[in-house]
């Protein structure tokens, strides 16, 4: 499924000139995306890695119901209530909100390492390369 994008005005010669994007790739479809990212951050808790005790958030609810596959061991989470829940939840809107036009280009792109391009060159957040993320 292909959507027309561009700015359909008319040229002088009376022709239209706009371009057909995959619907998933669209930026109509990525901004819908991007409004609802957040709302499973209740999914995520702070997990300590038994052996480095390096601490980050991981999902800890399984993507489909009824599905039991990659189910996390909860001994290493640490589970702080709802509180840790907004409180995470407001930190991914604030960054999905201040790199919302940076997302929005990496992955109308076809290019193969966003989760790279956003984390070190676009947003420059990320510190530690040595405990990757799959999460994304």
């Amino acid at each position: 499924m292909t959507i027309n994008v561009g700015s359909f005005r008319l040229n002088p010669d009376g022709t239209m000139t706009d371009k057909k994007v995959p619907f998933a790739r669209s930026e109509t479809h990525l901004s819908e995306l991007l409004d609802g990212v957040c709302n499973s951050m209740n999914d995520y808790a702070l997990y300590v890695d038994p052996e480095t005790h390096h601490k980050q958030y991981r999902r800890f609810a399984p993507r489909s119901s009824g599905s039991s596959e990659n189910f996390p061991d909860f001994k290493n989470f640490q589970f702080d209530g709802p509180e840790a829940s907004n409180n995470l939840k407001f930190a991914c809107e604030t960054l999905v909100e201040e790199l919302e036009d940076d997302i929005i280009s990496l992955l109308g792109q076809d290019e193969g390492n966003v989760q790279e391009e956003l984390c070190n060159r676009v947003s420059d957040y990320c510190e530690d390369d040595s405990q990757p993320n799959d999460e994304l």
